[in-house]
């Protein structure tokens, strides 16, 4: 019962740090489950498996990136899927191939323009409701709030990340925005940002490949964003 009325009257600034370092404990979670299976199953080196799946690419990799694109853009089922990653490694492999890398990131804008108007439905056919029950409440209600605030703006700023954007078409849908608006917005929020992290990844290729093959640095990364996303937000409440 103490326990119970501890976690009552956490403070109410403290719950929102915890709740925008969520997704980022998650994936850092994820990642040492990913360390350790793959050392004790003795997998072979990150950087041959990157070159192997970069080959994969190369051959026929635009329908997986284009899958794995619109998974990631799913509301709720994209905190657990690695897309980003996935499109990462295709933007990489095409170093050097301008077609190449552009025709990923051209796939990846229409994969996410797609998953953008299956998250709006769920929101302008109430089914918000089923995703707050499956564990998104939290991040639904700082969608709402932050759309609330900073009104269409809230679209073309949160698609940084599909993750975050996600969660913001599912508001607007769920706000009743104008459906030709909505669709404006989000396609001039993600064509931008596609192409900076596209121009990005490709003009520093090098970079990302042994960033992207070195596990300890990844997962300092990830505990790195983790804290960020709580310090951040726990500031900004307090402020």
């Amino acid at each position: 019962m103490n326990f119970m009325r501890n976690r009552l009257t956490i403070p109410r600034k403290v719950q929102e740090a915890l709740t925008a370092s969520i997704a980022p404990a998650i994936y850092t979670g994820l990642f040492l489950l990913l360390m350790l299976v793959w050392h004790v199953a003795k997998l072979p080196n990150p950087e041959r498996v990157f070159e192997a799946v970069a080959s994969l690419y190369k051959t026929h990799g635009l329908w997986i990136v284009g899958l794995s694109a619109f998974i990631e853009g799913l509301v709720l089922v994209n905190l657990y899927f690695p897309g980003s990653a996935v499109i990462l490694i295709g933007v990489i492999s095409f170093r050097g191939d301008s077609i190449g890398a552009a025709s990923v990131v051209v796939v990846t804008m229409l994969a996410f323009i797609l998953a953008a108007n299956c998250n709006y439905a769920f929101g302008f056919f109430g089914l918000h409701d089923l995703i707050k029950r499956l564990g998104g409440g939290l991040w639904l209600e700082k969608a709402h709030r932050w759309y609330d605030t900073k009104g269409h703006r809230a679209l073309l700023l949160s698609y940084w990340h599909p993750n975050l954007g996600a969660f913001v078409a599912v508001a607007c849908g769920n706000a009743r925005l104008d459906y030709h608006r909505f669709l404006c917005l989000v396609v001039i929020a993600i064509i931008a940002w596609n192409t900076l992290w596209g121009f990005l990844a490709y003009n520093f290729a090098s970079l990302a490949k042994e960033t992207a093959t070195q596990p300890l640095i990844l997962l300092s990364a990830f505990v790195l964003w983790t804290l960020i996303a709580f310090f951040s937000t726990l500031i900004k409440e307090t402020r």
